[in-house]
């Protein structure tokens, strides 16, 4: 093959690459069935440019004591500024962009996996982990999640996707002693 072969091959490959990509940011929905199947590399990247109208998700968590009181839906925020110079420039948003990925990925395989291996998933996982690192009110207490959607388009349509069991957490590295 000649150089000028090899270049126009690499130009087309990253063409290619790239319209794949910004497919992908678009109807990520869609295409992720597909990219999980075909894409073994993992060169299809999510970098949730254009948020469109997609429902915006909302990760929840109670404590249940010992006593089984259970508490009050807290919040972990996951809010991002969708200001335009965030697509280029975001170093803040590191853990809440991995969060919320997670999140995604979590929401989408729901309706793929029967609800007692759910939490098996990795997805799943990694929100308990995100859960668990919240601080913890008191000792030998449980935890529950809950993810939430949110429509952008009609703010008072919400609705509970997944809520998870109460599980004793095995260490709890930040509670207080009440």
């Amino acid at each position: 093959m000649t150089p000028d072969c090899l270049d126009g091959l690499a130009v087309a490959l990253l063409t290619i690459w790239f319209v794949a990509t910004v497919a992908y940011q678009v109807w990520i929905a869609e295409l992720l069935p597909v990219s999980r199947r075909y894409d073994i590399f993992r060169l299809l990247v999510c970098w949730r440019l254009f948020p469109g109208t997609r429902p915006e998700l909302r990760l929840r968590y109670r404590d249940q004591d010992a006593r089984g009181q259970v508490g009050l839906w807290q919040e972990i925020p996951l809010a991002r500024s969708n200001r335009w110079h965030r697509s280029f420039w975001n170093p803040e948003s590191v853990a809440l962009d991995a969060a919320a990925s997670w999140l995604g990925r979590f929401v989408v395989t729901l309706p793929g996996v029967a609800p007692e291996r759910l939490m098996e998933k990795a997805p799943a996982k990694a929100l308990w982990l995100l859960v668990n690192s919240q601080p913890w009110p008191v000792a030998h207490a449980s935890r529950q999640f809950e993810v939430r959607s949110i429509s952008r388009i009609a703010p008072l349509e919400e609705r509970v996707l997944f809520t998870s069991d109460f599980q004793l957490a095995t260490s709890q590295p930040y509670h207080d002693d009440v």
